[in-house]
């Protein structure tokens, strides 16, 4: 285990986390969380908790105080599991089934852009994944067209997302409402009078419009190669308060369907948000199948169960982070990021798709 202190981040500050955790010395511990991240509350922890083992407490964590834990490596993090479906996976998914194989969350898409036809099976996927106790949240698929009205998508989302009576996310074990952030490709950008501004402004008219009415920060979901084009906006920045969703990476498409080990294995970074995400599309058409061998997509949450169960504890409005990115930071980063095309090209046969047929 390598040395950690204020401002680390990672499996291994998850690793000691979980160690402040389970063994409470002082009433500061009780409010550590899981995050990976070594801030000033983890740091008066572990302070407490070196002194309660006899060492000497500089809130650092080296191989002393790794020994005295007890850890001598990072465990394999073994994430919790997710998937996304719509009405494109048909009727009837076996959610027990999913759910005995290790399937937390689920995902339902609603609606797609000026569409006024809900997702047929938004409702019954929903239904059925809570009767299997599985934490369940919508997501929309926007058209973020100039001529097309953000408030009125939006409006129209918060519609379609009710379920037994209220928007799913308003009430317990039910997931933030999610943004799926993809279309039209940055190439046909000129046919449909898109600019990188225009999408940013009218994407967040819009999910500040489903904040208000939920009283839940939405997530966003998008892909590398549109995020890096829309991230010299003006604007880009205030879409990075929002937690990210993102996916890609080496085995999105055609891969060999492994749940990927996150003490090895991230997903792409991208601008702004660089490595910080709260959910993983790894497997968007690979070898991982649904149990009755429907494809689907596959995610992970990049924390613990328990996070995850926070996160349902609605309803909750997160305040802007204190700090954003320096803008000359994100748009050298955008020179940096690698596209992957093979991804690009799936998910936009895909999203024309989606906008031609509606489904």
């Amino acid at each position: 285990m390598k040395t950690i202190r204020l401002g680390s981040a990672g499996f291994d500050v998850m690793a000691w986390q979980n160690v402040l955790m389970s063994d409470v010395p002082s009433t500061r511990t009780r409010a550590i969380l899981a995050s990976g991240i070594f801030d000033a509350g983890t740091e008066a922890a572990t302070v407490a908790w070196q002194q309660s083992h006899g060492l000497q407490a500089d809130g650092v964590v080296g191989p002393m105080t790794w020994k005295a834990a007890g850890v001598s490596d990072i465990p394999v993090i073994v994430p919790v599991q997710g998937l996304d479906v719509s009405v494109m996976q048909g009727a009837n998914i076996p959610w027990e089934a999913e759910r005995k194989r290790g399937t937390c969350f689920v995902y339902s898409r609603c609606q797609v852009g000026n569409n006024l036809q809900i997702d047929t099976q938004f409702v019954d996927n929903t239904r059925q994944a809570m009767l299997a106790n599985l934490f369940c949240g919508a997501y929309f698929f926007p058209f973020p067209l100039p001529h097309l009205d953000p408030i009125a998508q939006a409006d129209m989302f918060l519609r379609a997302m009710m379920i037994n009576g209220h928007p799913l996310g308003a009430e317990l074990r039910e997931l933030p409402p999610a943004f799926d952030l993809e279309w039209p490709a940055p190439e046909n950008w000129a046919k449909w009078k898109c600019t990188p501004d225009q999408i940013v402004d009218w994407s967040l008219i819009c999910l500040e419009r489903i904040e208000l009415n939920t009283g839940c920060k939405p997530i966003v979901y998008s892909y590398p190669y549109f995020l890096q084009a829309i991230s010299k906006a003006k604007n880009y920045l205030k879409l990075v308060k929002y937690k990210l969703w993102i996916a890609g990476g080496p085995s999105y498409e055609n891969g060999d369907g492994h749940i990927p080990d996150l003490s090895r294995e991230r997903p792409p970074r991208v601008p702004g948000w660089d490595g910080d995400w709260l959910f993983w599309q790894h497997d968007g058409n690979g070898g991982r199948r649904l149990t009755h061998g429907v494809d689907a997509d596959f995610n992970v949450y990049r924390m613990p169960l328990t996070e995850l169960e926070r996160l349902c504890q609605a309803p909750i409005v997160e305040s802007p982070p204190d700090t954003l990115p320096e803008t000359n930071l994100v748009f050298q980063a955008t020179s940096n990021l690698i596209v992957e095309d093979s991804v690009h090209e799936y998910r936009k046969e895909r999203a024309e798709q989606i906008f031609n047929t509606g489904v």
